[in-house]
């Protein structure tokens, strides 16, 4: 099996080495474009720490594992894909990453830890993988052109300061699963105009609703409740109705 991780410089000169896991200080800052090799398991933590330069990388399905800080400060990095055999993101993985405009993650992955997307200042759009259960803090902090997020129902809490100053965000939809969120989730974001809540409101923990209440004083919050009714002449549901919380 060839594992040479394959990179080139910024003068276009190409570069082999040889490894199963890709550790700190392993490739040099110079790197451009980087293709790591199938065989590879880890992105260690810190392994492509402030390396500015870095535009292009491919990941390989056979990493399972990517560290603390792995891309912290990756400035050229504009996109990335994070293949479906990874099932663990370590915290600030790609914080300070504010070129990055595009993340697809893998569907599974459990938790997002803190500060894995701070200051992705270019991220706008975000699909949060179905299995994640868990939010850190300040994960999308300073994410400022996030415009909308939808929290999918394994999520049962939400740490500190998880959407701090998303500037653009506009709307949040989460579920009635949530039993905890942290303070200040959605402190600063001027923008944040709706949350609506999927599911039964009766059923959301009476403490979150609280929180958000207080937290997001002139933001509406909107419960979504499908109506178990049919119309059986044309053989669907009604649609969902609406309840403003106040």
């Amino acid at each position: 099996m060839n594992t040479a991780l394959i990179y080139t410089d910024v003068n276009g000169t190409k570069h082999e080495k040889e490894l199963l896991k890709v550790r700190s200080n392993l490739v040099p800052e110079d790197a451009v474009n980087l293709e790591i090799p199938h065989g590879v398991v880890a992105i260690c933590s810190a392994a492509f720490y402030q390396h500015h330069r870095l535009a292009k990388i491919l990941i390989p399905d056979s990493v399972t594992t990517i560290g603390s800080r792995a891309f912290e400060m990756c400035t050229s990095l504009t996109d990335i894909i994070i293949p479906n055999s990874v099932t663990s993101v370590g915290n600030n993985a790609f914080q300070n990453c504010d070129n990055l405009k595009s993340i697809v993650m893998s569907d599974n992955i459990t938790s997002i830890g803190e500060s894995t997307f701070y200051y992705c200042c270019e991220l706008k759009d975000f699909k949060i993988p179905n299995k994640v259960t868990s939010i850190g803090d300040f994960a999308f902090g300073h994410c400022d052109k996030l415009k909308n997020i939808v929290i999918p129902n394994g999520v049962i809490s939400i740490g500190d300061c998880a959407f701090h100053s998303c500037e653009k965000l506009e709307s949040v939809t989460i579920s009635d699963n949530i039993v905890s969120i942290g303070s200040n989730i959605f402190m600063k974001c001027d923008n944040l105009r709706e949350i609506k809540i999927q599911g039964d409101i009766n059923k959301l923990n009476k403490n979150v609703l609280k929180g958000l209440k207080k937290q997001c004083p002139n933001v509406t919050i909107v419960g979504l409740k499908q109506s178990l009714r049919t119309k059986k002449s044309k053989g669907f549901s009604t649609p969902p109705s609406e309840r403003v919380i106040n």
